[in-house]
């Protein structure tokens, strides 16, 4: 019967046809690192707003790269929220933190595998299958590219598709997707090439102008890493007692260089060791 396995058949679905959103950049961006972030570091979500921003305007798994700014975030959230795509909560009893839950994996109604396809195309634009299994393998488990490529499929073929397969490429082996959600933003595309990296140009104002900017970065960043990471070592236990080794084997002082915000530094002295912590960046552990 319509809508019944058939023995020995893989299960039959409906693909009811949804309201498919309408997302600009900025919007795939909150969504997409949201999406990635739940599955990926469930303790530290939902995020708050500096979280949030760092999580966009992160510099690896992002094409392209963003800077956006807190309060466009924060704007944008709010609009996300009246369309019903994200939910605004307290950080918890008495708290005054707000955090941010999306909701777009309940207006599609996504299963696991496809929420984790979905949010690779929103972060990072057109990919390969090949290439969405080895960006997914915090979020989902894929055992080959084929198993991605089925996903893209069901994904194709509802009733209101969500992603779409592109021409290959000149010289290229594999198909390209990309989602059905809004305009992707400018990377390159098709038509373009990548213009090569101008290594010169990083050290044109000297070494020091160069440092200075990537304490900048650092710092810039420091508030939304702190808020994500310092509690991060109360949800690993094997870390915990890998440092509680640490702590009984050491014959003396122990430097932790690249501190952040301390948290090992705080747990190897409370653990009884004599440590100082180090770090680059003076927000860090300010």
């Amino acid at each position: 019967m319509e809508g019944q396995a058939v023995a020995g058949e893989a299960p039959v679905h409906d693909t009811p046809v949804l309201d498919i959103p309408v997302l600009e950049p900025v919007e795939q961006r909150i969504l997409g690192a949201l999406m990635e972030k739940q599955v990926a570091v469930p303790a530290t979500y939902p995020l708050s707003l500096n979280a949030l921003q760092t999580a966009c305007n992160q510099a690896t798994s992002r094409e392209p790269v963003s800077d956006y700014a807190a309060p466009e975030i924060e704007t944008v959230c709010r609009a996300l929220k009246d369309r019903g795509l994200l939910r605004i909560v307290w950080a918890g009893a008495g708290s005054r933190v707000l955090k941010y839950h999306q909701r777009l994996e309940e207006t599609l109604e996504l299963a696991a595998d496809e929420k984790a396809v979905l949010t690779s195309l929103l972060l990072r634009g057109e990919q390969t299958p090949g290439e969405i299994k080895t960006r997914t393998g915090r979020l989902h488990r894929f055992t080959t590219k084929d198993d991605v490529e089925s996903v893209l499929v069901r994904l194709a073929e509802r009733g209101s598709p969500l992603v779409r397969e592109l021409p290959r490429r000149p010289g290229q082996h594999d198909h390209r997707w990309i989602h059905l959600l809004g305009p992707l933003p400018p990377s390159g595309g098709e038509t373009a090439t990548a213009a090569p990296a101008d290594l010169d140009a990083v050290l044109k104002d000297g070494s020091g102008a160069r440092d200075a900017k990537v304490l900048a970065a650092y710092d810039a960043g420091a508030a939304g890493y702190a808020e994500q990471f310092s509690d991060e070592l109360a949800h690993k236990p094997f870390d915990r007692w890998l440092l509680d080794r640490v702590a009984a084997l050491a014959a003396g002082p122990i430097a932790d260089i690249g501190c952040g915000p301390g948290q090992t530094t705080a747990h190897l002295a409370a653990a009884g060791c004599e440590v100082t912590g180090y770090d680059i960046a003076p927000a860090m552990i300010a």
